[in-house]
Parts: C-alpha cells; sequence; structure tokens
C-alpha cells in the first residue's frame, strides 16, 4: 500500500518543478534581462492566465468524458506532459525577436499542457478510491510530494544562483532538469 501512494505522490514533485521558475523568474527574466519591460511581460502573462482559467473546467470535461487509452487519466497526463514540457522548453530558452508574441504564445501553450497533467492527475487520485480517509492520504500525500519537489527546485536554484549563473542558465537547466524528471 505504501508503494501505492508513493508511486501515485511521485509525479506531484516532478510536476512542481517549473512552479517557482514560472512565477518568480519568468517576469525579471523577460521584463528585465530580455528588456521586454515589467508592465508587458505581467499583461502579456495574465493574459496568458485568463485563457488558462477557461481551460480548466474545458479540460475537466473533457478528460471526464472521453477515454484516450485503457486508462481514463493516464494518457491525459502524458499527451499534457508533452505539451508541457515542450511550452516550458520555449519559455525558457526564448528568441531575441518577436519576444512579446513568443511569451505569450509559449506561456498559453505551457499552462495548456500543465492543466491537461494536474487537472487529471488530481481527478485520478480522488478515483482511485471510494473511502474518505484513503482519498484524503492520497491527497496529502500527493501534495506532500508537489511541496518536495517545489523545496527541492527552491534549493537547486539557490545552489546554482549562488555559483554566480545568471536567471538565463539557472532556468535553462531547470527547464532540462523538469523535462528529463518528466519523461
Amino acid at each position: 500500500k505504501k508503494l501505492y501512494l508513493f508511486f501515485y505522490s511521485l509525479p506531484a514533485s516532478v510536476i512542481a518543478v517549473p512552479i517557482i521558475p514560472i512565477y518568480l523568474y519568468i517576469p525579471t527574466f523577460y521584463g528585465i534581462e530580455l528588456g521586454l519591460g515589467l508592465a508587458a511581460t505581467g499583461t502579456l502573462l495574465m493574459i496568458a492566465r485568463i485563457l488558462d482559467t477557461f481551460s480548466d473546467p474545458v479540460i475537466g470535461f473533457v478528460s471526464d468524458r472521453i477515454n484516450l487509452g485503457k486508462s481514463l487519466r493516464k494518457p491525459w497526463i502524458i499527451i499534457g506532459a508533452l505539451i508541457a514540457g515542450l511550452g516550458l522548453y520555449e519559455v525558457l530558452h526564448p528568441p531575441l525577436i518577436n519576444l512579446q508574441a513568443h511569451l505569450l504564445i509559449w506561456t498559453i501553450v505551457l499552462y495548456t499542457g500543465w492543466t491537461m497533467v494536474s487537472i487529471p492527475y488530481q481527478a485520478w487520485g480522488a478515483e482511485l478510491s471510494d473511502d474518505y480517509h484513503e482519498r484524503t492520504t492520497l491527497t496529502s500525500c500527493r501534495e506532500i510530494f508537489s511541496l518536495l519537489g517545489v523545496l527541492s527546485i527552491g534549493c537547486i536554484i539557490a545552489f546554482f544562483t549562488t555559483r554566480g549563473m545568471n536567471n538565463g542558465e539557472v532556468l535553462s537547466i531547470i527547464a532540462w532538469l523538469a523535462i528529463g524528471l518528466g519523461l
């Protein structure tokens, strides 16, 4: 039973890896280091986030009703992970031309993929047991692993930053780490 909890909860730590870089470093990276400006960066990220609020219920509805394989949830998680991995790579490795369009488009791709992973993953946890206490245990373990992922990536960022790496270099390492762990 403990292995069951471990293997269900483990993906939560990987899903959490990009959280700090996306929410904390992207505004500074695009706004200051790449020269897009904080207001423009914030506006583009807000537009992407607003569009994401519409994708959450759509993905939930679709993943509840469309079975893509033997499992109702797993195919959605795999497809979403591939989309999110591509979006994460592109957001963290921008070209120096068309920066605004690049940030907006690839952030939308990233958020859509992230939604395709997180919504079915959380719903899957609720479907693994009919027992209230077991579902609470599953959810608790998943959230603990998520926090461990956030803490781990925070330590990794601190480690590389104190070694003199700039935000772009650290974000590149995080992108590859997230994609590698996701696989």
